[in-house]
């Protein structure tokens, strides 16, 4: 008997719950009402992002049904095939433009069918399907085209899912510990600003305007420098290397924050190496980095203005970037940066696993999936990264 079969997506699900292709009603306050923006490539469940909310009478009336625990989001609409679990309990409804698949559990595991669908190769089966050029689009009624290659035995398939989800179980309490070690070091420095002065930002630290390099100085297999052009490529703390330049104009050095100056301005990340920086950003040199890091990120407000004035895209001028009011410590900011540097020390330590544990984790997966790889050599490489 053959490891394998081919089938397609629709017939391995008991249910698939698609509401209907227009605007929720939505209300001030109630169950949150997740949208495709709130499912992402690196979290295997959805997060609350620009939520919005539906009231109870909404709730029971409008939607032809509701995710149950284990069901697979996926998106139909703007990022077709990302896709993403319904934890325990489920706690929201799904908006228009994706849809809660239900594996049929006699055919298919549902982690290892998520997996699945994160293949790259089942991505580029999903791609050669997209409807539409400025929208990329995944009919619903193509579920039953897009072709899947599983294991026939289910218990090899929830082993196999359960090796790849150590690894994205150990992710998910690190992006905790960074949630919860960045809202301790956000109460320290509140507390550090309780007696303060107003200094502008020039005063503070040294700032470099980004400035991209010609296009065809860019590649993707690593020559050169590598350069981050805006916030796209940001991450926790650290930005996602993606493209590279032989040719570059404005440098930031490592321990650099690397500011937002389109909208939306004001993100933050933390250069991990030297790199070039393109014109989304600015490089933030300061003598005291994580304070720095900390002082802005509590200050939001002082970018408001630079967000809402009116135009299409927001953005912020080397000047306005200097004359940025920051409220800072009477104390200054080496006391700050002595109380930081711990929670710093292991939210970085966090990031930087999270890294290495997802490198293993898109490695291991078409190997498992394709049998290359028996899960049991996968399981030891697994027990030894967490």
């Amino acid at each position: 008997m053959s490891r394998f079969r081919t089938t397609n997506l629709a017939d391995l699900q008991d249910a698939i719950i698609d509401n209907r292709g227009r605007t929720c009603p939505t209300a001030e306050s109630g169950t949150p009402l997740i949208a495709t923006n709130c499912i992402k490539e690196d979290s295997e469940y959805p997060v609350f992002e620009k939520i919005r909310y539906v009231d109870e009478h909404t709730m029971r009336t409008w939607f032809r049904g509701h995710p149950k625990p284990n069901d697979i989001i996926f998106v139909c609409k703007g990022s077709p095939g990302r896709c993403a679990l319904a934890p325990q309990p489920v706690g929201f409804a799904i908006a228009q433009d994706m849809v809660a698949l239900r594996p049929d559990p006699t055919q298919v595991y549902w982690r290892y069918l998520y997996y699945v669908l994160k293949l790259p190769s089942t991505r580029s089966s999903i791609e050669s399907l997209f409807v539409g050029t400025l929208i990329p689009h995944f009919k619903k009624g193509d579920f039953n085209k897009l072709q899947l290659r599983i294991h026939t035995d289910l218990p090899e398939q929830q082993a196999i899912a359960e090796v790849l989800g150590a690894l994205d179980d150990k992710i998910a309490a690190n992006r905790k510990l960074v949630t919860t070690g960045t809202e301790l070091g956000c109460a320290l420095t509140r507390r550090a600003l309780a007696t303060s002065t107003v200094a502008p930002l020039s005063e503070l630290a040294d700032i470099t305007m980004g400035s991209s390099p010609k296009g065809d100085t860019y590649n993707e297999n690593g020559q050169g420098i590598v350069m981050y052009q805006g916030n796209r490529d940001f991450g926790p703390r650290f930005p996602s290397p993606r493209i590279w330049t032989t040719d570059p104009v404005r440098i930031a050095d490592a321990g650099d924050l690397l500011l937002s100056v389109r909208a939306p301005v004001g993100e933050l990340n933390i250069a991990g190496n030297r790199c070039c920086i393109g014109r989304g950003l600015a490089a933030i040199h300061a003598a005291h980095p994580r304070a720095m890091y900390f002082l802005i990120s509590c200050q939001p407000e002082v970018f408001y203005s630079y967000n809402s004035d009116g135009t299409i895209f927001g953005s912020i001028t080397k000047k306005g970037l200097e004359a940025l009011p920051l409220t800072v410590p009477d104390t200054g900011l080496a006391p700050l940066e002595e109380l930081l540097s711990p929670i710093e020390d292991r939210i970085e330590a966090a990031v930087r696993e999270s890294e290495t544990l997802a490198a293993l984790r898109d490695t291991l997966l078409p190997a498992l999936m394709d049998g290359t790889i028996r899960v049991k050599d996968a399981q030891k490489a697994t027990e030894e990264a967490v």
